[in-house]
């Protein structure tokens, strides 16, 4: 279990001192370091932001963010929870990656009938894994008062604390062989939402919503981290300049080993480790009707009635996700401009999560020498497991073409990229990028033109198909690690600042919530989910194989060095 050397009075005394400084720094106002996510209407502000109340009524809850992306650090918040009949309520303090594999820290607060104890899960997600759960019954009631909850998080050790109290440990064990110890850059989220499905009695009770609204407080919004860039990790947050990465925090000392062991003994109610029921999978192990000419005609329709719907604004659907100095604004909100340089890039996301749809983008690529620039367009699951829909540009030297890859993660596994060269410069002029998504297909097109078909095949053991509710989401960043040439060609910032523009902020999709997805939204009253757009029809099935003939350089179902036996879903190849 690791090296644990007797720590002295000392260590313990500046342990101690650690968090009596977390706990006093001067407080910083809401927005300094916070924004809204989501639910704006159900967010209320007290003693001059210094207090923050979420809502939560049958239609919807609220959420906030950080506005960066912290590597490494210390993160805190005083909560008082909801003091109704709470049960099927959750609230949530966590750290989520959002982009790329999913790394994520939870407190969630598990809501429960008056008289019976509210239950605090944490969880741990890394590299895509999550699963590991424990929960315990406070010592206290949640709801009468304020209390701290706090997460310190380093390259050796992630600790939660309730108070000053340390309630778990999970230890970087990479050289004991455990695939995975989160480290990739997090965004800090809290959330108050329904979590009526599963929250309480294993979702046999659920939100009693004559109590609503259910109210949550928030205190100190103070943050203590190394910040960072999903797209470009930040090497020196590991560094010990960060007092949390001083030798002294790299364990507990023998006082908090033995409160640790005496909360575990005295309140814990469930453990991941000792559930014999429960199948645990460790990341090292893996997973592996002809259409006729009027559906023909109708798919044309579609696309047409995708293409001229009335334009929305960029506020009206959108909201800027990080690097809002990197973004311009033209045409009345019709047009978006993000920009890159060294220092960082810029990303926008929809203001909804999506379950079904079709979307879309007008992009105009980078024009300049933009080798291992990415531009991305993209859908997220963002919440709990890692669901994905990818275009991203992958930026060339001048000459050279610019190469689009897609990609599918489902059920938080990725690793299914395909590689065509466009048949144009895509940073002359803006150009369609489509995403059809219903419960039988995924369709990846090029202006009205097929590029990829991802079928559902459950019924052929491929384990997976994306169904959760995800975010659309747009970034400009640099790939000079991985994006052109297997990151052997940079980004070349003698050329910076690189731009992209952005056109057709309408979204066609039903609207669901991460914590409570959308029953209906595979329903035939949206018209994506009609039997007119369950497979391709056989024109478009020959434009999909001349595209694959004639511009495809590479294809993860082909690729015997990664996959030595193909994935299931490319034995039925697509489409």
């Amino acid at each position: 279990m690791g090296f644990r050397p007797r720590m002295s009075m000392l260590v313990l005394t500046l342990f101690e001192m650690f968090f009596s400084l977390g706990a006093t720094t001067k407080n910083a106002t809401f927005d300094q370091n916070y924004y809204v996510t989501w639910g704006q209407n159900r967010i209320l502000f007290f003693k001059h932001e210094q207090e923050v109340q979420l809502s939560l009524d049958q239609s919807s809850g609220a959420g906030f963010g950080s506005r960066s992306y912290y590597e490494s650090g210390f993160f805190q918040m005083r909560i008082k929870l909801p003091d109704k009949d709470s049960g099927g309520v959750v609230t949530a303090f966590y750290l989520h990656s959002n982009v790329g594999i999913h790394d994520e820290l939870d407190f969630e607060f598990l809501g429960n009938r008056p008289g019976k104890p509210i239950v605090l899960q944490t969880n741990v997600f890394a590299h895509g894994l999550g699963g590991r759960e424990q929960r315990i019954r406070l010592w206290f009631d949640p709801s009468e008062d304020f209390h701290y909850y706090k997460l310190l998080w380093n390259q050796h050790q992630i600790v939660f604390f309730v108070d000053n109290m340390p309630i778990r440990v999970y230890k970087n064990r990479v050289v004991h062989g455990v695939a995975g110890y989160p480290h990739r850059p997090m965004q800090v989220l809290v959330s108050l939402w329904d979590g009526s499905n599963w929250a309480t009695d294993g979702g046999k009770t659920k939100a009693n919503w004559t109590q609503a609204p259910f109210q949550a407080h928030f205190q100190d919004f103070n943050i203590n981290g190394c910040r960072s860039n999903p797209h470009s990790p930040n090497k020196d947050c590991y560094s010990t300049k960060y007092w949390w990465n001083n030798r002294n925090y790299l364990q507990l000392n023998s006082h908090q080993m033995r409160e640790l062991a005496a909360v575990r003994r005295k309140y814990m109610t469930y453990d991941y480790c000792t559930d014999k029921n429960r199948l645990y999978y460790p990341l090292a192990m893996g997973f592996r009707p002809r259409m006729s000419m009027l559906v023909l005609t109708l798919f044309e329709m579609f696309f047409s009635l995708g293409a001229t719907t009335k334009n929305a604004t960029f506020d009206q659907n959108y909201y800027v996700t990080w690097g809002q100095n990197r973004i311009l604004f033209f045409k009345h909100g019709q047009e978006v401009q993000l920009s890159l340089d060294q220092s960082s890039g810029a990303g926008f996301g929809s203001r909804s999560y999506y379950e079904s749809g079709f979307f879309q983008m007008r992009i105009k690529l980078p024009d300049k020498d933009s080798g291992g620039v990415v531009t991305a367009f993209y859908l997220h699951s963002n919440v709990g497991i890692h669901d994905e829909l990818d275009f991203e540009f992958l930026g060339n030297r001048p000459g050279k073409p610019i190469v689009l890859q897609t990609n599918v993660f489902a059920h938080g596994l990725g690793g299914r990229e395909q590689r065509i060269r466009l048949w144009f410069d895509p940073s002359e002029d803006f150009h369609y990028y489509k995403l059809l998504w219903n419960q039988h297909q995924i369709v990846f097109f090029v202006d009205n033109m097929p590029i990829r078909v991802y079928k559902n095949r459950v019924v052929h053991g491929v384990a997976g198909y994306p169904h959760r509710p995800m975010q659309v989401l747009v970034s400009l960043w640099d790939g000079s690690n991985w994006a052109t040439d297997g990151g052997k060609t940079k980004a070349n910032w003698t050329q910076a600042p690189f731009q992209a523009h952005f056109q057709d902020f309408n979204i066609n999709g039903c609207r669901s919530n991460p914590h409570s997805p959308n029953k209906d939204c595979y329903s035939t009253k949206y018209w994506w989910n009609n039997r007119n757009y369950l497979q391709l029809n056989s024109h478009q099935m020959r434009e999909l194989a001349a595209v694959r003939r004639k511009y495809m350089t590479y294809d993860y179902c082909t690729d015997k060095n990664r996959y030595p036996i193909a994935p299931v879903e490319c034995h039925d190849h697509e489409p």
